[in-house]
């Protein structure tokens, strides 16, 4: 099936669904309040993440949300699924307001930055269309860029990061790290279009359910240690210029050095994060297609309709990146914290009263590819 997943493809769209976005600006926004207590403010943000994602796995084990359509019927299903629909439309506009001011920061010059995020928005689309297993094989190929980035910093880098500059912790109480959470809930619950995905078994018996969550929530929780670790990185780099450093994980890449010679070697944490960002984008898409499936329409109509609207609508609202963050930090930041929060516990519920089984690919396990 097109909108399945294995454990491992699942956990590698997870962690690119909750990193990628956090990764650029959000740094420098959050530092922007809580200071050199950013590693906290994210590390605050990923525990509710991991929180939420231990509500959704059960129900993509179960089938995804068009196992509960089946059960309750469309009415329950449009209850859940059309909030969340809004929410990731909501949010696609505003990631790729994000992609566009980082493109023309460090690929392009002296061109609209709304071309740049029509051609990116195509280019998500078009991949969506291959349904949630085709993201999850071009996200794995994809990791050749973390190492990468690894590799050219070792060899052409130097870094120069005082962790020292982490203390003293909360030096003007804790009530700055709380405001941030609060200015960047929009970058939070990210794991919603997991919902629409069914995650398959193993075909073994002997690893069973217990073996697929491990292996999603083991990468996972690694993933969200990494982060708060590169946060942490940023401040030991940066210190406090960190609040008005944007888009830091590619300055981070360059190990803060520029080589003259051989070009600016930002380049692999670019290639990294705007590959990862097309697959997240495109996961958002994918999901309003299989959402449209439980209403008889094709999914790639559905994505075609998705990708007209964020062309219409992105250039309409979103001229500049700065209208983008007042949207994305006005009032609308809680709706979609709430409906990150409430809908995962409510379809987690729904299969549990409904005592809807796990997925198994109609009667027998599903061989993982």
């Amino acid at each position: 099936m097109k909108n399945s997943l294995s454990a491992a493809q699942y956990a590698i769209v997870a962690i690119i669904l909750m990193s990628v976005f956090k990764l650029s600006v959000l740094p420098s926004l959050t530092a922007q309040s809580a200071g050199k207590d950013i590693w906290m403010s994210i590390s605050m943000i990923l525990l509710s993440e991991m929180i939420s994602l231990a509500f959704i796995v059960p129900v993509s084990l179960s089938g995804g949300l068009d196992a509960i359509r089946q059960k309750y019927g469309k009415v329950v299903y449009s209850l859940i699924s059309v909030p969340i629909i809004v929410v990731l439309i909501i949010k696609t506009l505003v990631y790729v307001s994000e992609v566009n001011a980082f493109s023309s920061s460090y690929l392009f010059y002296n061109i609209s930055t709304d071309k740049v995020g029509i051609v990116f928005v195509i280019a998500a689309a078009y991949i969506a269309t291959k349904g949630f297993k085709g993201i999850g094989r071009a996200s794995s190929l994809a990791l050749w860029t973390l190492p990468l980035i690894l590799a050219v910093g070792l060899l052409f880098g130097e870094t120069e990061a005082d962790f020292t500059r982490l203390k003293p912790v909360c030096v003007n109480g804790v009530m700055p790290v709380f405001e941030s959470v609060d200015s960047v809930l929009l970058w939070g619950f990210d794991f919603s279009p997991l919902l629409f995905c069914r995650l398959k078994r193993r075909e073994s018996a002997s690893r069973g359910r217990i073996g697929e969550e491990c292996t999603v929530f083991g990468a996972v929780a690694l993933a969200c240690a990494v982060i708060a670790l590169v946060y942490a990185t940023y401040i030991a780099a940066y210190g406090g210029a960190t609040a008005i450093s944007p888009h830091a994980f590619a300055a981070l890449g360059s190990f803060n050095v520029v080589n003259t010679e051989v070009g600016s070697i930002d380049w692999p944490a670019v290639v990294c994060w705007l590959s990862f960002a097309v697959f997240a984008v495109s996961f958002n898409l994918g999901a309003v297609g299989e959402w449209a499936t439980g209403y008889s329409v094709k999914s790639p109509f559905a994505v075609i309709a998705a990708l007209a609207a964020i062309c219409v609508f992105g250039p309409l609202f979103f001229y500049n990146y700065e209208k983008a963050l007042d949207f994305a930090e006005s009032a609308v930041k809680y709706f979609t914290a709430a409906a990150g929060t409430i809908l995962p516990f409510a379809a987690f519920m729904l299969v549990k009263i409904g005592k809807i089984p796990e997925a198994d690919g109609g009667g027998t396990y599903e061989k993982v590819l």
